[in-house]
């Protein structure tokens, strides 16, 4: 979603006072936040506020000069410093390193120089990349005389695809991962295009080749294996073959991408919904130990403590678990080129940050699956008949379903079906899951974004130092009573910032002269770089680099580490819980573009449209259900509350089905929170 100048950002949610009194804004709803700091000497973010050192990144373990730190990530910045607190324009941090790629995609390493204004050329040793025409073939994909960096600058000096296992063709790769044969794809077919056939996306044999993703079950190798932005694809062997084995609780051929049939694309067993809505029975593997079943562990096989009859077996005992730190839902993403329904143009997408609701039936097609447009305007602010930049009817049912891949006038690409990780917020009562951010976005951890900023603390010449005459890095002594020199430990109680705020975050670096400090601004849940579409093979279209969204950060910076992404994509996931109306469970969602959230095949949240992130917030409780819509980037906003009949009885099994879609450059976030919908599978051990 494309932001425009002139809007007012606000973080919609409670005022925390941070440490040392600084004043800050966080929200558990409204762009993730779960935990905000502030502290003396920090102006934090107020209400509509901004904050004029912001837009750099960096990891836990690196500098930031002006933005957020992405846990893992290399340490690149891009903000500006506030006037009279050190340098103006530091781009990264001086000495850092990062990963990159060099020629012919070799993966490398390049270096910040000593005065933090640029990165130095990607540092690929002796590396040109794997040979463009000897990818496929088994022992000539990259051999390893293409090394992956130089060890000096970081990178890994064994790699560029191991001998004999079919690297891709586009990426030297590091070492063991250039796809082996046994993991990723069969020797013959090679890895995955755009990733070098790393581990976790080098063409999964079985799982990779679905029959839209761009290679056979049968060959792996496809454009489809592996996710960097989800929590990657499962391999399930024999998942495609028809044939229910091992993990798998079901095995539908032909197999298909669909969610809400019966059966995942990862073969894993779902409950069985009327399509009209109603509770959804259950089948023995689908991890709902219901009726007749004494136990279920989301498989269909015996010897296991849990039989394929879902009793449990002699010698053993089966408990109803726990789900831990993770919840892991089914998810296909849908990527397209620019053009018609997506990427309609700045012109168009400026401005926009309401919901535009209205725009698809209340309830999912005749079958259950997909939901219907039913009007390409809608009610934007209040406003009727507001254009969604969506063409027709045929165009959206494109959108969601492979088999209407070509009936409208958007131009599809491929299609992939993975997982969508969720992790526990702790202390959370009941038990509350979120995605989180990663490192550089990946979603495969559970660590939050950061955003932060730059403070200078203190001058080389003013430093305090040790006994041994060594200076104290962001320390001051301005007047060494006992030492004109200022080589001994200081009488005085001089003290920066860094020394005084309990928001910094320990890492102090110099630039010229002058010590710079990172402080913590705030730590949020949720995903600002919503990217899971970058998993597929290039050519991406549109191809670009992108923002951290103003629900995130309201300085909307650039993504520090300037990588291009893959805009124009659909999201689909679906979970199922048994409702008991004496508990409470909320979701929420916040992000953009479009998002339709359904409950029963019930329309029960409608974020439809291209905007900025917009929050979405549901809560079942008892008899009564609320919906409260409202934006996150303008103020004051009077949020759109309803209460839609869902047709929930206690005790039965529903469905929950997110659909979305990321139709305009250059922000992408994404945060679903879960609170109470938690469907833990038994867990049977021996006695």
């Amino acid at each position: 979603m494309k932001y425009s100048s002139g809007i007012v950002w606000v973080i919609v949610g409670e005022l925390s006072s941070g440490c040392s009194g600084s004043s800050n804004v966080g929200t558990s709803d409204a762009g993730g936040a779960s935990t905000t700091l502030g502290g003396s000497g920090v102006a934090g973010y107020g209400l509509g506020g901004t904050r004029a050192t912001s837009g750099g990144t960096s990891n836990a373990a690196g500098l930031s000069t002006g933005g957020s730190i992405i846990a893992g990530g290399a340490s690149v910045t891009g903000g500006t410093n506030a006037a009279g607190t050190g340098p103006s324009t530091l781009f990264c941090g001086p000495g850092i390193t990062q990963a990159c790629l060099g020629p012919g995609q070799c993966a490398g390493a390049q270096a910040c120089n000593s005065s933090g204004t640029m990165w130095g050329p990607c540092d690929c040793g002796n590396a040109t990349g794997g040979s463009a025409n000897v990818a496929g073939a088994s022992s000539t994909a990259g051999t390893s005389s293409f090394s992956g960096g130089n060890t000096n600058t970081g990178g890994t000096s064994p790699g560029g695809g191991t001998p004999n296992s079919g690297g891709a063709s586009s990426l030297g790769g590091t070492s063991g991962s250039g796809g082996v044969s046994s993991i990723s794809g069969a020797s013959s077919t090679g890895g995955f295009l755009s990733s070098g056939g790393a581990s976790p996306s080098g063409g999964i044999a079985n799982v990779a080749g679905s029959t839209t993703g761009g290679g056979s079950a049968a060959t792996g190798g496809s454009a489809a294996a592996g996710q960097s932005s989800t929590g990657g694809t499962t391999a399930v062997p024999g998942c495609g073959d028809g044939i229910v084995n091992g993990s798998e609780g079901c095995d539908s051929m032909p197999q298909n991408n669909d969610l809400g049939d019966g059966c995942t694309p990862l073969c894993a067993a779902e409950p069985n919904c009327p399509a009209a809505g109603g509770g959804c029975s259950t089948t023995c593997g689908d991890g709902f130990a219901v009726a007749s079943e004494q136990c279920d562990d989301g498989n269909a096989i015996s010897g296991d403590g849990c039989s394929s009859i879902c009793q449990i077996e002699a010698g053993y005992a089966c408990t109803q678990s726990t789900l831990g730190d993770t919840m892991v839902l089914p998810m296909v993403v849908r990527d397209f080129s620019a053009g018609s329904d997506f990427e309609p143009g700045s012109s168009f997408a400026t401005g926009l940050n309401y919901a535009n609701q209205g725009l698809v039936q209340n309830t999912l097609d005749a079958k259950g699956l997909k939901p219907l447009l039913i009007s390409a305007t809608g009610t934007y602010n209040g406003v009727a008949r507001q254009p969604s930049g969506i063409a027709s009817a045929a165009s959206f049912s494109q959108w969601y379903d492979d088999a209407k891949k070509s009936a409208g006038p958007n131009g599809y690409h491929a299609t992939l079906a993975t997982t969508l990780n969720l992790y526990a917020v702790a202390n959370s009562s009941p038990a509350t899951y979120v995605n989180r951010f990663g490192t550089n976005g990946d979603g495969l951890t559970s660590a939050q974004y950061l955003r932060t900023h730059t403070q200078q603390c203190g001058t080389t010449t003013q430093s305090n130092h040790d006994a041994g005459g060594n200076a104290l890095p962001c320390t001051a002594c301005y007047l060494n009573t006992n030492d004109p020199n200022n080589l001994t430990p200081c009488p005085e109680n001089d003290s920066t910032p860094c020394q005084t705020d309990l928001t910094y975050m320990g890492q102090c670096v110099l630039s010229g002269a002058a010590w710079i400090g990172t402080f913590l601004d705030g730590a949020f849940d949720g995903n600002p770089l919503w990217f899971p579409a970058d998993a597929f093979a290039q050519p991406w279209s549109p191809i670009a680099t992108a923002q951290i969204s103003g629900n995130f950060d309201p300085s909307w910076p650039d993504e520090p580490t300037r990588r291009q992404h893959n805009f124009s994509f659909t999201t689909e996931v679906r979970f199922w819980f048994k409702y008991d109306s004496s508990q409470t469970y909320t979701l929420t969602f916040v992000g953009d573009d479009d998002v339709w959230v359904f409950v029963n095949k019930h329309l029960a949240i409608d974020l439809g449209g291209i905007h900025t992130a917009v929050q979405g917030a549901l809560t079942l409780n008892g008899s009564t259900t609320t919906v409260t819509v409202s934006p996150t980037n303008v103020s004051p906003a009077s949020p759109i509350i309803s209460h839609p009949n869902l047709g929930l009885q206690s005790g039965s099994i529903y469905e929950v089905a997110v659909f979305h879609a990321e139709r305009q450059t250059k922000a992408s976030s994404y945060l679903l929170r879960l609170s109470g919908f938690n469907a833990p599978k038994s867990v049977c051990s021996r006695l």
